[in-house]
């Protein structure tokens, strides 16, 4: 049995990949228990900061991450035990095999730190929306995502400068220096996003809204419900989700309808011309008598015979509610109608539609009757 232990692979004795082998399989078994023990020493770094149902969350989001960050030290520390095969000292694009596949898994383990890393930030996003639950402040929702983003950017873009100068050695000052050279171009080709990022921040500074506002913009209503560093997300009444570049949000008038003190209503009531005079005062009377109720209609209220339309008498009604929520001031507005309705039945008044008196030149009558005649004979 020595013997065939002895046997050489690669520059390698058949013993020693065996061995490398044996480590890996282990590794791939028991990569979950190693993970959650490492998963568990992390989660003692956030303890004193976090809620007692965090566990589970925190141990679900970096699960994965460390399963693939422990299989891909062991796999380096055990290449590290194995000698490079003579066979393979070939030069590809002017470059060692052993550097390039070195690099490799120098890249794989740097890409897996930093699915670590930005599993954290998610956590810590996590926590911190926990504790905006329980903060009055409405504030805390709209910042948490946008400094998570920004967190998030920062680890990718260390990451990137790591990759390009700690592995693959470039010069990252000339490349700085490059990007400053073109960076004209650059700015011209990401002026759209570069204009949406300072959107975003003078969203924050002027705090126009926070999110769970209800708002107006250009043509869209909806309920903000985040805000990052490119867009904010908005629930239309019709509960579709509307994205709109944060550029838009600061170039057109925000409309922030849950500021408001009062809610507006402006109608027309249309009533026929065969509506008497004391008939229409009576229905006026009524309508101010009703509108001039404190508990349900708040600042000025007007109700007047406006003007002689078309084809009716017209009645303008403006009146203000408090600012109820917007299925309990649907229901009021259309007690008011009705109500409305009942006062222009019980005096005897009849609502207008749009009527058209169409009146032919009898003249001309007569040359069309006349021409059916000639052609009937």
């Amino acid at each position: 049995m020595e013997p065939v232990l002895t046997y050489h692979i690669l520059d390698n004795s058949l013993k020693s990949i065996l061995i490398f082998l044996a480590v890996i399989l282990v590794a791939l078994l028991l990569k979950r228990y190693l993970s959650k023990i490492l998963s568990s020493v992390l989660h003692r770094v956030f303890y004193r900061f976090e809620a007692k149902s965090s566990s589970s969350e925190f141990h679900l989001l970096l699960l994965r991450p460390l399963q693939f960050l422990i299989v891909l030290l062991i796999i380096f520390m055990g290449l590290q035990t194995l000698n490079y095969p003579g066979v393979w000292k070939i030069k590809i694009w002017n470059h060692d095999l052993h550097d390039l596949l070195s690099k490799l898994m120098l890249c794989f383990l740097l890409i897996s730190l930093t699915w670590v890393f930005l599993r954290i930030v998610d956590f810590i996003s996590f926590l911190l929306k926990e504790r905006a639950t329980r903060s009055e402040s409405r504030l805390d929702n709209q910042l948490i995502p946008f400094i998570k983003d920004l967190l998030k950017v920062f680890i990718l873009i260390n990451a990137a400068f790591i990759l390009l100068g700690g592995i693959f050695h470039f010069d990252v000052t000339s490349l700085l220096a490059g990007i400053g050279i073109g960076g004209l171009a650059i700015a011209f080709a990401a002026q759209e996003s570069i204009k949406d990022l300072f959107g975003s921040f003078t969203i924050f500074l002027d705090k126009p809204f926070t999110v769970g506002d209800l708002v107006r913009i250009g043509d869209v209503t909806g309920t903000v419900e985040r805000v990052s560093i490119r867009s904010t997300r908005l629930r239309s009444i019709d509960k579709t989700l509307i994205t709109m570049p944060n550029k838009k949000m600061v170039d057109l008038n925000v409309d922030n309808l849950s500021l408001a003190t009062l809610r507006h209503v402006n109608l027309t009531v249309r009533l026929t011309y065969e509506t008497a005079p004391d008939k229409l005062r009576n229905i006026i009377a009524e309508l101010r008598e009703y509108f001039n109720q404190p508990a349900l209609f708040q600042n000025e209220h007007f109700v007047i015979f406006d003007e002689y339309g078309e084809s009716s008498l017209n009645i303008r009604i403006e009146y203000f509610t408090p600012m109820l929520p917007w299925a309990d001031f649907l229901t009021q507005k259309e007690a008011v109608n009705f109500r409305i309705m009942e006062v222009v039945h019980k005096h005897g008044g009849l609502f207008a539609y749009p009527v058209r008196d169409v009146r032919i030149d009898p003249q001309i009558l007569h040359r069309i009757t006349s021409g059916f005649d000639n052609r009937g004979s």
